[in-house]
């Protein structure tokens, strides 16, 4: 199991206003850097500390064209050293039962609250490169006569 002891929550400006940071019109782009004391595995943790990153880089007007949310410093938590005076909040009973429901019901059937239950945005697909090597149907086809 990995743990993670840093991570980045970004966000730009659309790109159809000026977004040059030596444009005079407004320009907007933030990143917020949380440093976990312990590090976690408690996708709980991750999820707060994500929302107060995010509720920092909200800006009332922007509308924004990337966001995102980055895991940094990620390490195999058996190979962590545990100071002796700090104490993790971490629950791991709690995440291997969430995760070995997901793996015998299928991907989301378990989540946290936070997530919502309907979808708001999908990737757009209109425009994929073709996929020979992973999908038989985007292999070229020859037809001899």
């Amino acid at each position: 199991m990995g743990a993670s002891a840093f991570f980045v929550v970004f966000g730009r400006k659309i790109p159809s206003t000026p977004s040059s940071p030596h444009d005079s019109q407004s320009y907007y782009s933030k990143s917020v850097f949380h440093h976990f004391i312990i590090p976690t595995a408690d996708t709980r943790l991750i999820m707060a500390a994500c929302t107060e990153a995010v509720e920092s880089l909200f800006r009332k007007g922007v509308r924004f064209y990337r966001c995102g949310v980055g895991l940094l410093d990620l390490f195999d938590a058996n190979s962590y050293q545990h100071d002796l005076f700090s104490q993790t909040q971490d629950n791991t009973q709690l995440m291997q039962i969430m995760d070995s429901i997901n793996q015998k019901y299928g991907r989301g059937a378990v989540h946290l609250a936070g997530k919502g239950t309907e979808p708001k945005f999908t990737m757009r697909r209109d425009f994929l490169s073709p996929q020979y090597l992973t999908r038989w149907s985007d292999l070229p086809r020859l037809h001899c006569i």
